[in-house]
């Protein structure tokens, strides 16, 4: 249960700090880069969220896609490796 309170911290908190860029206009690297290793599923989700925004459909769904996928087949790996 507390990964869960994680991740939804992890995801405002992300939000808020990339709204908040945006707002005052942060050019260059951006300020709120360090607080993206607070999850990596919020980093993930501001990523799609920024390619939904600037209307880039066909780079969102490949992202998204080639994303999960990875994910689950490096989980895999990492199980079956161990399993070895």
């Amino acid at each position: 249960m507390n990964w869960i309170i994680l991740i939804v911290a992890g995801l405002c908190e992300v939000g808020f700090t990339y709204c908040l860029g945006r707002a005052k206009s942060v050019e260059g690297l951006e300020w709120w880069l360090w607080i993206g290793g607070f999850t990596t599923f919020s980093t993930f989700s501001k990523e799609a969220l920024m390619m939904l925004q600037a209307g880039n459909f066909m780079s969102l769904m490949a992202y998204v896609a080639i994303s999960v996928i990875a994910g689950i087949a490096l989980v895999a790996a990492g199980y079956y490796l161990v399993r070895l």
